[in-house]
């Protein structure tokens, strides 16, 4: 049986994954389970290892072959079609391989259309959107308790923060299913639990600057530094500014050879639409010269810091001064 299982969102393919392998586990008991991953290690030789993995034995035990990431090879398509190809044609008996892209996939890539159009069983897994990342986050709080809800406009509050990174709706909703433990979730619990990740003060802080807004990029900035060891705070930030940095760069590129929409800088960057979708109000005040500066800038920053001629806190207010 050849499985393929696909999609962005990392979070529900892997839980996808141990409900498949946790399924074998129980219906073959002494089966036998493995894995190999294809960005880890794509040389001819973890290739054919890849593939005599799924060889039938004389005497051989009902197995499952995991791959992951078979669109990440250099070399080496040709020989792992091949061999899909044979694996379709004669399925070898008790032999399940289960082929694990977990990432936006190019449709028309040899590999890809062979594994969609033969598979026994395609399930993709996408970013939620709407009605079903409404009914995710409910399912999510079923775990802790069944009787346990969310108003609302609770929920909007929550998705409206959040959006779609499944990630961090677990963390989120766990911390409010320990708080809340029965009942219903209230927009104030939402209001007392909920922080903006790093991630998203580090986008806002951004945005500002991007219009000129620098006191409100260092209120951001110290707002996020609160209750937290301030030399750990600022790292963390600096590195997160020069991570956003460079998506905000890869961005550009494709802004700059005139793909204009979220949906076409999504697919070129291979970044989550929503993301792309957030950064596209300020990247047309971002040019690619302002950005590669400012990443210099957190560079050099960051190599007088690891050796002691830059206090982290004098780094990120120059970081928001000179960017």
């Amino acid at each position: 049986m050849l499985y393929f299982l696909y999609g962005e969102d990392e979070v529900r393919i892997g839980d996808r994954r141990r409900e498949l392998l946790g399924g074998f586990r129980k219906k073959y008991p002494n089966g036998e389970i493995q894995i190999f991953d294809f960005e880890d290690s794509g040389t001819p030789e973890a290739i054919r290892s890849a593939c005599s993995a799924c060889d039938q034995g004389l005497f051989s035990v009902p197995k499952l072959i995991v791959w992951f990431h078979p669109f990440s090879l250099k070399e080496g398509e040709d020989a792992l079609k091949k061999f899909l190809t044979r694996f379709v044609k004669e399925p070898p008996a008790d032999i399940s391989l289960l082929v694990i892209s977990p990432e936006k996939i190019k449709k028309t890539h040899p590999i890809a259309a062979l594994l969609l159009k033969k598979s026994d069983r395609v399930e993709g897994i996408e970013p939620l959107e709407g009605a079903q990342l409404e009914r995710y986050v409910i399912s999510l709080l079923k775990t802790f308790d069944t009787e346990l809800s969310i108003s609302r406009t609770a929920m909007g509050i929550l998705l409206k923060a959040i959006g779609n990174d499944t990630l961090r709706l677990k963390q989120e909703i766990a911390r409010l299913a320990a708080y809340r433990g029965t009942g219903t979730i209230m927009n104030e619990d939402i209001r007392l639990f909920l922080r903006p990740s790093s991630e998203t003060t580090v986008f806002q802080a951004l945005d500002a600057m991007s219009r000129g807004e620098r006191q409100r990029a260092l209120l951001l900035f110290t707002e996020e530094q609160a209750g937290e060891s301030k030399h750990e705070a600022v790292y963390g930030l600096l590195s997160m500014c020069a991570w956003q940095l460079r998506r905000l760069i890869q961005m550009r590129e494709v802004f700059d050879r005139g793909i204009r929409d979220s949906a076409g800088i999504a697919r070129e960057t291979k970044l989550a639409p929503f993301a792309v979708q957030n950064a596209l109000r300020s990247l047309g005040s971002l040019p690619l010269s302002r950005l590669t500066n400012g990443l210099i800038l957190l560079a050099d920053m960051d190599a007088a810091m690891k050796i002691g001629e830059l206090d982290p806190g004098v780094a990120l207010d120059t970081f928001v001064w000179k960017f």
